[in-house]
């Protein structure tokens, strides 16, 4: 677990308050930092269910494993872009599963994400997914209407 503020499980803790807040109730939320599988959060308000799949970005070193704390090889920005192209495939896959849940993709508030949403907009926009960012403060920015 990252102290990170742009570590997925951080992103996800601030979309969890975010939707409480706005009187979201949790149905599910993947365990990040045991990097569980699944719906990265499912929220339910009335008859809306809410499927978010959520990346971090990534950090300069690895943060478990044999090579904790050693520099990684590959520069952040190339592959938070790998990241990004996978949260969109997951959440395609989610579409599909649950035609009738609005599904949005978070991030944390970098410009290679930010970049990437705008280079993609009107595909996103096609498929009908959400896009949300979260900020360094934990302020969150949604692009376009979440529901």
């Amino acid at each position: 677990m990252s102290t990170d503020w742009f570590w997925e499980g951080n992103v996800i803790d601030c979309l969890e308050k975010h939707l409480k807040d706005l009187g979201w109730s949790i149905v599910g939320k993947a365990d990040t930092a045991s990097r569980q599988t699944g719906v990265d959060l499912h929220a339910k308000k009335g008859d809306i269910e809410l499927l978010i799949e959520a990346k971090g970005y990534p950090s300069t070193t690895y943060q478990r494993g044999a090579r904790q704390g050693m520099p990684k090889p590959t520069n952040p920005s190339t592959q938070a872009r790998h990241w990004y192209a996978e949260v969109v495939l997951c959440a395609m896959l989610r579409l599909h599963d649950h035609p009738s849940a609005t599904v949005a993709i978070a991030f944390p508030e970098f410009p290679v994400f930010t970049s990437m949403v705008s280079r993609t907009q009107d595909s996103l926009r096609k498929l009908g997914l959400r896009v949300i960012f979260v900020t360094e403060s934990g302020k969150i920015r949604v692009v376009g209407d979440l529901i």
